[in-house]
């Protein structure tokens, strides 16, 4: 399956499913919110398509620049361990360490230890001031173990133009962290 076709297998059941999720995921699927793959980790491209500020005419007849919509410019996650699934059970945990980064990580099942984390998905809704991030996984190459693997994890999303005050973290529609920063 193509990283469009699972794109839009996404935002179909996000759709049906978690409207607010899907708030500010909507665009070109080469969009800011499309993520790339380099090697072990999973990322988006900085703020390439992103909106700008606009100018307004001020009283004078100057333009001023209205401020910038709030938008993630960077998202990463990179796959830190994994092995044969054991009772445990998937889960994140997010920090806020500024007012413009939240960092994530935790760990999640996939058919073999030998996939890797990827991102599909972020967006940052405006109201109520949420980065959702929406995690996957690819296989990797070579031999692996024929058993149902745990993949750690750990992610950065960097947000400019509004802090984030909540996040979301979810693998294959189970949310694995909703928390709620302090304002």
């Amino acid at each position: 399956m193509t990283s469009t076709m699972k794109r839009r297998a996404l935002l179909q059941w996000l759709g049906t499913g978690c409207p607010l999720f899907l708030a500010g995921c909507i665009g070109a699927p080469d969009g800011p919110s499309a993520p790339t793959n380099d090697g072990d980790r999973s990322t988006t491209p900085d703020s390439e398509g992103s909106p700008t500020a606009d100018h307004e005419p001020s009283a004078t007849g100057e333009e001023t620049p209205s401020p910038a919509l709030p938008t993630v410019t960077d998202a990463t996650v990179q796959t830190v361990g994994s092995g044969c699934r054991s009772d445990e059970s998937p889960t994140a945990s997010v920090t806020f360490p500024d007012e413009e980064t939240v960092d994530f990580s935790g760990r999640l099942t996939a058919p073999t230890p030998c996939h890797r984390v990827t991102i599909e998905a972020v967006t940052y809704d405006e109201q109520p001031r949420q980065v959702a991030v929406a995690l996957g996984t690819q296989s990797g190459s070579g031999a692996c173990a024929q058993c149902q693997g745990t993949l750690r994890f750990e992610g950065t999303v960097t947000v400019t133009g509004g802090p984030p005050s909540r996040a979301r973290i979810v693998h294959e529609g189970q949310v694995l962290a909703a928390v709620e920063g302090s304002d």
